[in-house]
């Protein structure tokens, strides 16, 4: 299995158990989806490879703060990737294996409206998110799309945190970890990317077939009607 830049690697197994089935990890946000900006995120092994922070003004015209932007690191402090907020366009510029230049995040992360999925490619295969009716997010590949590649589970309550289940095919393949990592921070964190799909993409958590109408209910329900 790889090492990633961000300096997060797969335990090694028990000598006592040479070969045993892979198992999965979970990645554990340490804050709740409304705070989910400033966080740490663990593993399943008590170790902490990716933290969170974002930086804000105070808007005086409006008589708040506003985001300006936010910065996924490593455990070494290595940068992943910074999401630009101040735009009506999100940017989002990925730093580790498999990054580009700066783009809209709705270009990085789009929405398909006809199947209420976001896509992500990266090593030149394409990766699909889906919310299904249990409020879980798989993310899978297009060539497999029965197939979890990661889960992740929204908590029933605003106040809890979100995890993440990463299975053992993610971590063949270079920086597909970060790449979910940093989907499910900008899922979680309820803001808008640009395109509205946040609404429709949702509304799966509901029922299948459901109008959009209760997918923004669900939104604001999730994320505290930011």
């Amino acid at each position: 299995m790889s090492n990633f830049t961000s300096g997060f690697h797969v335990p090694p197994q028990h000598p006592s158990h040479p070969h045993p089935a892979p198992q999965p990890i979970t990645f554990t946000f340490s804050q709740p989806n409304s705070k989910i900006f400033d966080c740490t995120i663990s593993d399943s092994y008590g170790s902490t490879p990716f933290s969170i922070h974002s930086s804000s003004f105070y808007n005086a015209a409006i008589y708040q703060f506003e985001r300006t932007k936010s910065t996924l690191k490593g455990s070494d402090g290595a940068v992943i990737a910074v999401v630009d907020w101040e735009h009506s366009s999100p940017r989002v510029l990925v730093t580790s294996v498999g990054g580009g230049g700066k783009v809209k995040c709705k270009e990085w992360f789009p929405y398909d409206k006809a199947t209420r999925t976001r896509t992500i490619g990266h090593a030149g295969r394409l990766y699909i998110a889906k919310c299904h009716p249990d409020r879980t997010v798989h993310f899978t590949s297009r060539e497999q799309p029965t197939h979890p590649l990661a889960i992740w589970h929204q908590p029933q309550d605003k106040h809890q945190p979100s995890s993440i289940v990463v299975y053992p095919d993610t971590f063949s393949v270079p920086g597909l970890l970060e790449v979910f990592i940093l989907a499910t921070f900008l899922l979680a964190s309820g803001a808008s990317m640009g395109d509205h799909g946040e609404k429709g993409f949702f509304a799966e958590a509901v029922a299948d077939g459901v109008g959009e109408s209760i997918g923004e209910a669900i939104v604001k329900g999730l994320f505290g009607g930011h």
